[in-house]
């Protein structure tokens, strides 16, 4: 099981890059979230999280800039009629915390938006995933903190770290609303205060 490549960048299209390592190149097909993340990177050394899929007919490596996105690409391939280029135009389409939202709170609207996904897959897709990410983003009120998506990823990361921590995600989500940090640890460090 291959876990990661880290090589040069010798092309990157929005579809797909071509790792070079050790005098081989690796064809790994990617999300237009990755290749919008990793086409202005450093060229001389690109880390890409991989995940292999193999069939009777096609051995295919597929890559993401983020482990996240790879986890995700996981859970959705996991649901009977999705298979691996769908999870790619759906994570082309939404980000990951757009998806978790829309899948925890069966926003059926939303998932039919991307092209390819009819009524039933969408169906399938809340009804086997929802309660996987339905905690996640139960009262996150998406999270009414401002319509910044990178704000509603760092409170997530926050509820996650405070739920640890032993303090209510709906409460945790209570405290957030309206509070605008720079990074997790503000989040975190104000609801410590403030619990």
């Amino acid at each position: 099981m291959i876990e990661f490549i880290k090589g040069s960048l010798v092309k990157i299209g929005p579809t797909a890059l071509i790792l070079g390592v050790g005098g081989m190149g690796y064809y790994v097909h990617i999300s237009l979230h990755s290749f919008y993340k990793i086409k202005d990177k450093d060229k001389a050394e690109v880390l890409v999280y991989i995940r292999q899929i193999i069939k009777e007919d096609s051995n295919k490596l597929y890559g993401f800039f983020e482990e996240e996105e790879r986890l995700m690409f996981d859970k959705l391939i996991s649901v009977s009629g999705v298979g691996p280029n769908t999870a790619l135009v759906m994570l082309s389409h939404m980000s990951v915390m757009d998806l978790k939202i829309a899948i925890g709170r069966g926003d059926y609207a939303a998932i039919k938006k991307v092209k390819g996904i009819g009524g039933k897959t969408a169906d399938r897709l809340i009804l086997e995933l929802k309660a996987k990410f339905e905690s996640e983003v139960s009262d996150m009120v998406v999270l009414e903190v401002n319509d910044n998506m990178e704000d509603v990823q760092m409170v997530a990361d926050a509820v996650v770290a405070l739920s640890t921590l032993g303090i209510d995600k709906k409460k945790s989500t209570n405290l957030l609303k309206g509070f605008k940090g720079e990074k997790v640890e503000d989040y975190v460090t104000w609801v410590l205060k403030n619990v």
